[in-house]
């Protein structure tokens, strides 16, 4: 998978807002940064963060825009992007 498959099928995978489907797209160190500053730093920190959101939030739609590739090599691929959702 390329970076730029990997980042369609991330958004596929949130959007299901079932852990089952991002986990196998993260890395056992994964570090994420939300909107609100919070940082989470590890597998299972991220999975708690995801699934507390997927629980508070009904009907989400999520999409990813604005992608900035900070760092892409055959071993590593870095980028920032924006997002929107909405939900209940």
């Amino acid at each position: 998978m390329n970076p730029q498959q990997f980042v369609s099928e991330y958004e596929a995978a949130l959007a299901t807002q079932d852990w089952t489907a991002v986990e196998p797209l993260m890395h056992k160190d994964v570090c994420v940064t939300f909107s609100s500053g919070a940082v989470h730093r590890g597998l299972i920190a991220v999975q708690k963060a995801f699934e507390g959101n997927f629980a508070a939030i009904a009907c989400e739609n999520y999409k990813v825009s604005n992608i900035h590739w900070v760092q892409e090599t055959p071993d590593t691929a870095i980028y920032l992007f924006d997002f929107d959702w909405t939900g209940i």
